[in-house]
C-alpha cells in the first residue's frame, strides 16, 4: 500500500530549543490527517541544524509523547560516519523500524565507491539491530547523492537492508530510472509533484515536506481509485506546492503552521535560516486560501 511519510517541522522556543510537546502535538495531527509515518530531522526539520545529542533527545521525547516509534523514521545522515551510526544505532534502539539517512555530505565529487564503502561501514554497525534503512537523495542541497547504479549496487550487496529511496532530485527522469532500476525497492518521490505519475509506475507514495499544511489531498490522490478524479485531485495538490514552494519553504511551511495553530513561535527557525518576512505571510495566506487544502468532494 503507497504511504505518505511527512518530514515534519520542527517547532522552537523562545530559546531557539526544541519544544517537543508542540512537536508531538504537530505530529499527532499529521497522524490523523493521513500520514501514515514520521520522518523525523528530514530537511523540513532542518535537521543539520540540531545536535546529535538534540536529535536523540527529540526522538525520545516523541515516543514518550505516544508517537510509536515504528512509525517515526529518523534522519540520521551526518557528515561523518561514526554520527550516523550513532543516531541510527539509537533510532533502532528505540523501536524504529527504518531511518533515511543521506550520505556524507561534505567533501564534494566523492566516488560510488567513497559513498559505497560509507554505507558498508554504517551497516556493519548496526548488525544485530534488524536495520531497514531509505537512501536519501538530494543533491540540489547536499550536492552528494545516490546515483541511480549505485543505489542498485546497494540494494543488491545489502539486501533487505536497504530498502528504499527518497528521490529528491527534483528529477522525474531520476525518479522513473530508480523505478525502472529498482522494482524491488521503495522509491519515494520527495514532493507531490510526482506522486501520481510514480504510483501508475510502482512508487511507494512520498515524502514530501508539503504534508504538513495538505496531508488530507496528499493522502486523497493515494486513495482514488478513479483515475479521473485522481489527476483532478493530483492537479489540486500540485498546485499548492507550486504556492509553497514559490518562497523559502521551511519558513513558509512554518508561517503556514504558526497561523494555523495560532502560536507565532511556530513560526521561528533556526539560523542560519531566516523566517519568512512579516510582509509576506498574508500574501501567502492569500494565496493558499484561493486553493483547496482538502479533497475535492466525493
Amino acid at each position: 500500500m503507497p504511504k505518505l511519510i511527512v518530514p515534519a517541522a520542527t517547532p522552537i522556543d523562545g530559546d531557539r530549543n526544541i519544544d517537543i510537546d508542540r512537536l508531538a502535538a504537530h505530529c499527532h495531527a499529521l497522524l490523523a490527517d493521513g500520514a501514515d509515518a514520521i520522518a523525523l530531522f528530514g530537511t523540513t526539520g532542518e535537521a543539520t541544524s540540531y545536535t546529535s545529542a538534540e536529535r536523540i533527545a527529540t526522538l525520545e521525547g516523541l515516543i514518550a509523547a505516544g508517537i510509536p516509534a515504528e512509525i517515526i523514521m529518523p534522519g540520521t545522515g551526518c557528515p561523518a560516519v561514526p554520527d550516523t551510526i550513532a543516531l541510527s544505532r539509537h533510532a533502532f534502539e528505540q523501536g524504529c523500524r527504518t531511518v533515511m539517512t543521506l550520505p556524507p555530505y561534505y567533501y564534494k565529487a566523492v566516488s560510488a565507491d567513497g559513498i559505497r564503502d560509507s554505507m558498508a561501514w554504517l551497516i556493519d554497525a548496526l548488525s544485530g539491530l534488524e536495520p531497514r534503512i531509505i537512501l536519501y537523495h538530494i543533491p540540489p542541497v547536499a550536492q552528494v547523492g545516490f546515483p541511480v547504479a549505485l543505489v542498485r549496487r546497494l540494494a543488491d550487496e545489502f539486501k533487505g537492508i536497504v530498502v528504499g529511496v527518497k528521490d529528491s532530485s527534483g528529477d522525474w527522469s531520476n525518479t522513473e530510472a530508480l523505478l525502472e532500476a529498482c522494482p524491488d525497492l521503495d522509491i519515494f518521490p520527495g514532493s507531490e509533484t510526482w506522486l501520481l505519475p510514480g504510483l501508475r509506475k510502482g512508487g511507494a507514495g512520498c515524502i514530501t515536506a508539503t504534508g504538513n499544511l495538505n496531508a488530507r489531498a496528499i493522502r486523497a490522490v493515494i486513495d482514488e481509485t478513479d483515475p479521473a478524479r485522481a489527476d483532478a485531485r493530483h492537479e489540486e495538490i500540485v498546485a499548492y506546492r507550486k504556492t509553497v514552494e514559490a518562497r523559502p519553504a521551511i519558513p513558509a511551511i512554518k508561517a503556514v503552521l504558526a497561523d494555523r495553530y495560532g502560536i507565532a513561535s511556530w513560526g521561528a527557525v533556526r539560523p542560519p535560516l531566516r523566517q519568512l518576512p512579516v510582509s509576506e505571510i498574508a500574501p501567502l495566506l492569500d494565496d493558499l486560501s484561493r486553493l483547496s487544502a482538502e479533497p475535492v468532494a466525493g
